[in-house]
């Protein structure tokens, strides 16, 4: 098969050497090709765990799996059957070999671009960045304290458990933690608020809060039944703490931080509902992204004197909110400009089934 050719880079090799350091924290070499999403590595981890399952992906047999090629010394044994290394090689290259290399060309993109703006980034730019990932990856909300205690430990735990049921080793991650620390310094080093952009944090900030307790749950079916326990007299926060699937606010009783009506942080179907509600007033299921969710509301607090929000405050608010879809934005753009070369055959082919947009480079 040609090369997929865009550019004189080559990264063929190079996903050979990351792949094998992967061998030994791989365990599901023979699964099927799992999606792959391109958001930022804690977002992604978010989202519900949906294998790809069209029809176009390969299959791999089970005695393909344990086939050695003629020739070369097996590095492993199975019911004392050889795994030879290139076999593993080339499964490893099927399932991951796609996402590492997009990863690469991305990382590769954003140090050429950092080096423009003479930014530098360190190992402890990445280590910050790997500590606000444990903090956001548990829950898309985050508690109703600010300052709610939280532990690394804890955090990692729950790290490696997502990373085991998505087929992602702690190297992928990390590679993807490095890419976003050079992406978060690029996007901050080029952010500016317009006055308008200013005027309408200002608002989002001091107009009316709501405040809320939520369960959220997997399916529809599962609301239901929680809802009917609740209808029925099931306390709300002991009911949360035993069936809401978020990670962080079940075990706070489903108590979410404040929130405006204009607060894009918070999917926009739970402000709706909130801000329709009466206080004390308990919602029937209803969806919000890929969840379910009940929503109680606690209270409505009365806005602020919006004339008293400092600009350096409202400044940083918006960075904070506003730095995440700027990274999404940035990682899309360095990898259409990426030029990429793919010399094996193999990755050719899982590259292009993943990114067929790009076949248009084949000689």
């Amino acid at each position: 098969m040609a090369p997929v050719t865009s550019s004189p880079i080559r990264f063929g090799c190079f996903v050979r050497i990351v792949l094998l350091m992967m061998i030994a924290l791989s365990s599901t070499a023979c699964n099927n090709q799992v999606r792959r999403s391109t958001s930022p590595v804690h977002q992604a981890l978010n989202k519900p765990n949906q294998q790809d399952l069209s029809t176009n992906q390969p299959t791999v047999s089970a005695a393909n799996c344990i086939d050695t090629l003629a020739g070369e010394d097996p590095i492993a044994f199975i019911n004392g059957n050889p795994i030879s290394k290139a076999r593993l090689v080339d499964l490893l290259l099927a399932s991951h070999g796609p996402g590492v290399l997009e990863q690469l060309a991305v990382l590769d993109e954003a140090r050429r671009l950092a080096e423009t703006y003479e930014l530098t980034i360190t190992a402890d730019d990445v280590e910050r960045e790997y500590q606000q990932s444990l903090k956001s990856l548990l829950s898309s909300f985050e508690a109703s304290e600010d300052d709610a205690p939280y532990g690394r430990e804890e955090a990692e735990s729950i790290l490696n458990q997502l990373l085991a049921r998505r087929n992602i080793s702690h190297t992928e991650y990390m590679l993807g933690i490095t890419r976003n620390a050079y992406l978060r310094a690029i996007v901050g080093a080029n952010l500016r608020f317009s006055p308008e952009q200013l005027e309408a944090e200002r608002q989002r900030q001091n107009g009316p809060q709501a405040d809320i307790s939520h369960i959220q749950l997997a399916t529809y079916a599962e609301a239901v039944k929680v809802y009917e326990l609740l209808q029925n007299g099931a306390d709300f926060q002991e009911t949360a703490e035993r069936y809401s699937a978020n990670l962080r606010t079940g075990p706070a009783g489903g108590r979410l931080r404040v929130f405006s009506a204009n607060d894009d942080e918070i999917p926009e179907a739970i402000r709706q509902r909130a801000f329709a509600s009466k206080v004390g007033e308990l919602s029937p299921p209803f969806r919000a992204g890929d969840w379910f969710h009940i929503i109680k509301l606690n209270a409505i607090i009365p806005g602020a004197d919006p004339s008293k929000s400092e600009q350096a405050a409202l400044e940083n608010s918006l960075r904070s909110r506003m730095v995440e879809p700027a990274m999404q934005e940035l990682y899309r753009s360095l990898f259409q400009q990426a030029e990429i070369r793919i010399e094996d055959a193999k990755l050719a082919e899982e590259f292009l089934r993943k990114h067929p947009e790009r076949r248009a480079g084949i000689d």
